[in-house]
């Protein structure tokens, strides 16, 4: 008489029968999670080597810009600086979403504000700032199209360039008690007394051990005496 089988060897003479059956779905499977992990591993490979040789042409670009400033003969000086741009077009031509090209474009955006092309050089900070929001070099770059566009003597477009640093980047810009007081000498300018002593009192009250908080209450003074 045949003795009957367990809960437990009925259950791996299934298993047994199943894996049989699908034996070729199963190894399907496997091959297809073999070729993702490979697939994985040569795609982050890939991305990192990226990375790295962006990282390395955005050091040689800073470095060119560092000789660029410091140099004194003046056809070294423009051989350099077209040296400098001919690196800044690699870089975001073969890396444009890494952190390359955010340097190169803060690059050309100080290379232009070192020979007072005022347009040309908030043009390139507003550009990385807007194209790399995220980025810590965007408040920076904002603050500096901000100083460019006043040099222009276009004071809105000055103030719409602080006032973004304020309300997207109000915790990570050390440049805060800075922007206030610009904020507030543009207001005087305008003649927005009540505006100008509204930034100059958020610089006291907010940021006591600023340097610009001295300034601040000079000017708080100042117009409160007039």
């Amino acid at each position: 008489m045949q003795r009957e089988l367990t809960n437990k060897e009925k259950f791996l003479q299934g298993l047994s029968s199943a894996v049989h059956r699908f034996r070729f779905v199963l190894l399907g499977i496997l091959g297809a999670i073999t070729v993702f992990v490979i697939t994985w591993f040569i795609v982050a490979a890939v991305q990192e080597n990226r990375l790295e040789s962006s990282t390395v042409l955005a050091e040689l670009a800073q470095d060119k810009f560092d000789a660029w400033f410091a140099e004194e003969d003046e056809e070294l000086s423009k051989g350099l600086a077209e040296e400098l741009f001919a690196d800044i077009d690699r870089i975001i031509d073969l890396y444009p979403k890494l952190y390359a090209a955010q340097r190169a474009e803060f690059i050309r955006g100080r290379y232009f504000f070192e020979i007072e092309q005022w347009e040309a050089a908030a043009e390139s900070f507003e550009r990385m700032a807007n194209t790399f929001p995220k980025s810590y070099l965007a408040p920076p770059a904002l603050v500096n199209a901000a100083v460019a566009y006043e040099e222009t003597d276009d004071f809105q477009r000055a103030k719409g360039m602080y006032n973004r640093v304020l309300s997207e980047y109000p915790e990570r810009s050390s440049e805060i008690p800075h922007i206030l007081f610009s904020l507030g000498r543009l207001s005087e300018s305008a003649d927005t007394k009540e505006n100008a002593l509204s930034f100059y009192n958020r610089i006291v009250d907010e940021f006591p051990t600023s340097g610009w908080t001295n300034l601040a209450r000079d000017r708080i003074i100042y117009l409160n005496i007039d």
